[in-house]
């Protein structure tokens, strides 16, 4: 059972500690929300960027900027916009977010939970068939006449053309959405466990009239002509010597954009098993410089970062958090509310005592970072 499934669940219990009524919604016309609604995001990203959180802890894969390189360009979500599973919008408080089912319609990100948190790169690659790509990077391909397609990979060691069709196979057991195609003709699964179901001859297993492109099912199609309602990319705009130069030049330093919603680097080799008899990790030194909302770095890439993330979603956050967060609240609001001294000291213990709890649980649960190796032990070897 989840403690805590909103922000106004966490608002009011800050007003708890006040003393003061709860409210019924951060818009209300009241002081109390709108004290409350005034500090809340920016209480809950210091916090967050405060510890390294398990449970906002995320990772991405990111290739170094060149001359192709395109950026995401998530539209503002519509309420009367119809998305597909893939499409990417953005919220009125510029989080990414990410649509998790077909014909996506009337569904606020904020409110609903059909959209999930969009953590990953901002970065789009041109995708190069000699290239292998990991979980959660973004490609494009391009046919020459300003059109374009953007793709997902959806599993790492991912070497398939994102473009070319999966065909059937009575051995592979298939999921609602997903595409294959049949005697040369594109099909969409209409159910889950779908087996063994030929798609020519199992219309309430398959249907051949969708919306959508029939590329390789390692890859999601987010974006594209065939995909309305997709992601759009633009050219980034970036002034070099921001890093010296692109990735293709091999006398520079490479670029890598940070991907949405970062707020801080988490501990990049957590618990990695230490060799016998005191030998090298293989865990080496970093020279990633943060500037600019790009690491700066002579990494050839591509770059796998554990960083911790901008969570909004209170249903995902630890409860001991949650309470943490209800108390710093509290402390911010206090005074404008009830004038009393006597009580901010009170709830100022009760944050020191539930945040320090709460990190001491997260430590527990975190463990330790394998530091990079000592140079003299990995000469020796």
């Amino acid at each position: 059972m989840v403690a805590f499934t909103s922000a106004v669940d966490i608002g009011n219990r800050a007003l708890q500690h006040c003393g003061a009524d709860r409210i019924s919604s951060f818009t209300e016309n009241s002081k109390r929300a709108s004290e409350v609604a005034f500090v809340y995001d920016k209480v809950r990203v210091a916090e967050l960027q405060r510890n390294i959180w398990t449970f906002a802890t995320r990772r991405a894969s990111m290739r170094a900027v060149d001359t192709t390189t395109m950026m995401l360009s998530p539209a503002m979500w519509a309420p009367a916009t119809t998305y597909y599973r893939g499409s990417i919008v953005m919220d009125a408080l510029g989080n990414f977010w990410i649509s998790n089912i077909v014909n996506n319609t009337g569904n606020d990100p904020l409110l609903t939970n059909y959209w999930e948190p969009y953590f990953g790169p901002l970065t789009v690659s041109l995708y190069s068939s000699t290239g292998t790509y990991g979980s959660g990077e973004v490609v494009y391909t391009f046919a020459g006449d300003g059109t374009y397609r953007v793709y997902l990979s959806l599993q790492d060691a991912n070497s398939d053309n994102p473009a070319t069709a999966t065909p059937w196979d009575a051995t592979v057991t298939y999921w609602q959405d997903q595409i294959v195609t049949y005697s040369a003709v594109a099909y969409k699964s209409l159910v889950d466990l779908n087996l063994a179901q030929q798609p020519d001859t199992h219309p309430s297993q398959w249907t051949s009239t969708f919306v959508g492109g029939t590329g390789s099912l390692k890859w999601l199609e987010i974006g594209g002509a065939e995909f309305p309602s997709g992601v759009a990319l633009v050219r980034p705009n970036i002034v070099y010597p921001l890093g010296a130069g692109p990735s293709s030049q091999s006398y520079s330093q490479n670029i890598y954009k940070l991907p949405a919603g970062f707020l801080r680097f988490a501990p990049q080799n957590p618990k990695v098993a230490v060799p016998m008899l005191g030998g090298p990790t293989g865990n080496s030194y970093t020279d990633w410089q943060v500037e600019n909302g790009y690491i700066v770095s002579s990494d050839v890439g591509p770059v796998r970062l554990r960083f911790v993330a901008d969570v909004t979603d209170v249903s995902k956050m630890d409860a001991m958090f949650c309470e943490g967060l209800a108390a710093r609240i509290g402390i911010e609001v206090c005074q404008p509310i009830t004038q009393s001294d006597g009580r901010l000291q009170t709830i100022a213990s009760k944050y020191k005592r539930f945040m320090d709890e709460a990190r001491t649980i997260n430590a527990i649960e975190a463990g330790y970072d394998d530091p990079p190796d000592d140079v003299y032990v990995s000469v020796r070897q």
